[in-house]
């Protein structure tokens, strides 16, 4: 759901799908003794900010399907280049 939408900004709110979960077959030594834990679903909100410098973003998601009880906050930052039909857009997530 869109709640604030303008050409250098976004602010939204969503549902999404967990669709990780724990492996079943062949189980890496990694994870022995670890909780099995399967899809879940996440609300979140997130926002955007553009500028001639870059896009600047936030997301924070909570485990309302209390698959995991977590929850997860991602930072990033992009640039996009464009040259023609060609366009590079590297990104930073943190």
């Amino acid at each position: 759901m869109k709640i604030d939408q303008r050409p250098d900004r976004r602010l939204d709110m969503f549902l999404s799908h967990r669709f990780e979960g724990f492996p079943y077959n062949r189980i890496p030594a990694s994870l022995a003794g670890m909780a099995e834990r399967g899809p879940g679903v996440d609300a979140g909100v997130s926002y955007q900010q553009r500028a001639a410098w870059g896009t600047i973003y936030g997301e924070f998601l909570h485990d309302v399907s209390l698959a995991s009880h977590g929850n997860e906050l991602r930072l990033g930052y992009n640039y996009e280049w464009q040259s023609g039909k060609l366009s590079l857009k590297p990104e930073l997530t943190l």
